[in-house]
Parts: C-alpha cells; sequence; structure tokens
C-alpha cells in the first residue's frame, strides 16, 4: 500500500496535468480539446493551487502523529464570447420601385377615332320599284371629329357596285332584290355603314292606306269599329274589292272591302293590318298597318 506522501504526489500530479489544455480530463461539449470553434470564442482559466503540507511526528513513545493539510483551489474560468454578428444587412433596397407607377401613363389621351354614322333616309326599307325606273337615294353622314360629312365621303352602293357620291342620287336598277349600302368616310379613313333591301320588279304591288281608324285610336270592349282603306294598283289596273282583306291580330278576320265594320271583343292592342291582292299577281299584295287598343267598358 503506498504511503499517504506518495498518494499526494500523485494527487499533486493530476492536479497539473489536467491544467494543461491537451489533457482531456472532462467531456467538452466543443467536441474534443480543441474543440471546433465555429465562430464563438472560448477562453477557459483554470487554475489549480494545491498545497499540501505533511507533518509526521514519532515520538520514542511509538506515538506517530501526522498532520495533513491539502489545499485544492480549482478556479476555472470560461469566458466564451460568442459575437455571431448576423448582421446579414439584407438591405435588398427592393429598389425594385417596381415603378409601378411604370408611367402606366397608357397615354389612352383619347386620341381614338370616332366612327362616322351613315344614314339612309329614301327609299325605306322593303320598297318596291319598278325596273328601269329612276329611284332617288337620300342620305347623309355625320362624324364627331369631322362634322357632316357630304360629296366623295359618302358612297352609295348596290350589293358591292358603287352607283353614286353625295346625300342625293338618282340610279335605276335591273328586277330583282337589291341591297342598298351607304358609306360614310371621314378623314382619317374610318367608314360608318347603314343598309336596306328594296325590290325592283316588272310588276308593281298595290298601295294601301288605311284612312279610319287613326293610329292608336282606344275603343270600348265590345264597341263596333268602322275601317277604311284606299287601295290601288301603281299599274292602273282594278283591284277586286273582296281581295281587300283585314285582319286584327287578337280579333282575326275583320271583313273584305274598301270599307268593313267589326265588333271588337278582346280588351288589350290590335294590330290592324289591311292587304291587297295585284290584278296580275296573286303571289303579289300591298298593305297598311296600325295599331289600336280596346279598353275595359
Amino acid at each position: 500500500m503506498p504511503s499517504q506522501k506518495t498518494y499526494l504526489k500523485n494527487l499533486i500530479l493530476v492536479g497539473l496535468m489536467c491544467s494543461l489544455p491537451f489533457f482531456g480530463c472532462g467531456s467538452e461539449a466543443d467536441g474534443g480539446p480543441n474543440g471546433d470553434d465555429a465562430g464563438a470564442d472560448s477562453d477557459t482559466d483554470t487554475d489549480t493551487d494545491t498545497d499540501t503540507d505533511s507533518d509526521t511526528d514519532t515520538g520514542a513513545d511509538g506515538d506517530s502523529d501526522t498532520d495533513t493539510d491539502s489545499d485544492s483551489d480549482a478556479d476555472s474560468d470560461t469566458d466564451s464570447d460568442s459575437d455571431s454578428d448576423t448582421d446579414g444587412d439584407t438591405d435588398a433596397d427592393s429598389d425594385a420601385d417596381s415603378d409601378a407607377d411604370a408611367d402606366s401613363d397608357s397615354d389612352s389621351d383619347s386620341d381614338v377615332n370616332s366612327v362616322p354614322v351613315a344614314e339612309i333616309e329614301e327609299p325605306e326599307n322593303g320598297d318596291y320599284f319598278k325596273a328601269g325606273d329612276a329611284i332617288e337615294f337620300v342620305g347623309s353622314g355625320t362624324d364627331i371629329e369631322d362634322g357632316a360629312l357630304t360629296g366623295a365621303a359618302l358612297t352609295w352602293k348596290a350589293g358591292s357596285a358603287a352607283f353614286g357620291t353625295g346625300e342625293t342620287v338618282s340610279h335605276s336598277l335591273s328586277a330583282g332584290d337589291h341591297v342598298i349600302s351607304l358609306e360614310a368616310k371621314d378623314s382619317q379613313g374610318a367608314v360608318g355603314k347603314a343598309a336596306i333591301i328594296i325590290h325592283v320588279v316588272s310588276n308593281l304591288p298595290p298601295e294601301c292606306v288605311i284612312l279610319e281608324p287613326d293610329d292608336g285610336d282606344s275603343f270600348e270592349e265590345g264597341q263596333t269599329v268602322y275601317f277604311q282603306a284606299e287601295c290601288t294598283d301603281p299599274e292602273g289596273e282594278t283591284i277586286d274589292p273582296n281581295k281587300i282583306v283585314w285582319t286584327s291580330s287578337l280579333e282575326g278576320p275583320l271583313g273584305t272591302g274598301s270599307t268593313t265594320q267589326a265588333t271588337l271583343n278582346n280588351v288589350g292592342s290590335h294590330d290592324i293590318e289591311v292587304c291587297a291582292e295585284d290584278p296580275t299577281d296573286p303571289n303579289l299584295d300591298g298593305c297598311d298597318e296600325i295599331s289600336i287598343f280596346v279598353i275595359v267598358d
């Protein structure tokens, strides 16, 4: 068994060895004696003071007194400066001031040119004309920027064939149905268009005009109404009175002849029509129409 002195010497030696940095007497959390300094400064001061006084007195009486004083000061200062200056100044000065002001000044400076408006005043849509007869065409054109359009700015066409320019044009057409258009062109080339259909025939249909009642008249329910019309044939032929027929949109047939009368029992708006058959062509007729009202008694 080693003596107390030898034991104390070993204890002092171990203490001194542990004070040296390359001896790992404890488990360092920084991964070993020379731990990875991942940007953290770690200062470790270990002061170990070991004072050992050993006095052994052996008297002649065989008594042995041993005084042992062992002072072990282990000062361990650990300064861990972990200045992880994460000043990652992400001054990503998103100077992507994506000028969403992207001067979206899409100068829509109302520089858009308006389209002219064309209007056909004569003839009316659906009118009949005899082949070879001169037909008078009347129309107009207006434009916001240019004002009234005249002369060459107005072009008349039958189908795709132009037949005149200006506000008034006289022109004859062959037999058949014709699409008549008026094109109005402004100073910037924009074109506005109006169109109608007219019928050019060898035999014109009869012409009828309702004389009584007047358009818009009102009558009481169950009242007898007198009807009168004038129907003529453009070629001078006589029209058979039985071929002049009156009808109501609510009552149905009302009678025949230039004059007739009928009792109106249905309350509401009546479209009254009179048609005359052409003396030479039974498939051709001429008509006129008005609206009247029947109200509750």
